[in-house]
């Protein structure tokens, strides 16, 4: 997974792969966990334990640059059928789809150290960053 990724920018901390539920509301009401892919490019998207979302192409694609959680959409083969792109309208519901997610990385953060810094940083930041 790391080769996947440029180094620099919205590259630091731990990084995993975006896996989460699609948000309250969406079309196909399915809470199966979802490897998600960026809006721009069809590229898998990523976290980092800031909160940033990105993929491989953020350094050199304008319309693949990084952005925060609060401002991710979602879009499943449902919601695609109506050209329907969805958010999490809360932090909260953010964090809960993506604390499965998270538990799936378990295996790909390797020790509970990394684990355990991983989700303390990204719900520091999360609190920090969403009204602001």
């Amino acid at each position: 997974m790391a080769s996947q990724l440029p180094k620099g920018g919205y590259n630091k901390g731990i990084v995993i792969e975006l896996q989460c539920q699609c948000p309250p509301g969406c079309l196909c009401n399915s809470q199966k966990i979802r490897k998600w892919h960026h809006k721009a490019c069809g590229c898998p998207s990523f976290i980092n334990e800031f909160g940033d979302i990105f993929c491989k192409n953020f350094k050199d694609r304008k319309d693949c640059q990084g952005y925060f959680i609060q401002y991710a959409q979602f879009q499943c083969s449902v919601a695609k059928r109506s050209e329907t792109w969805v958010e999490f309208k809360s932090a909260a519901q953010f964090l809960m789809a993506l604390a499965q997610g998270i538990q799936a990385a378990e295996f790909v953060l390797q020790n509970d150290a990394n684990y355990i810094h991983f989700v303390d940083t990204l719900n520091k930041e999360v609190q920090r960053r969403w009204n602001n």
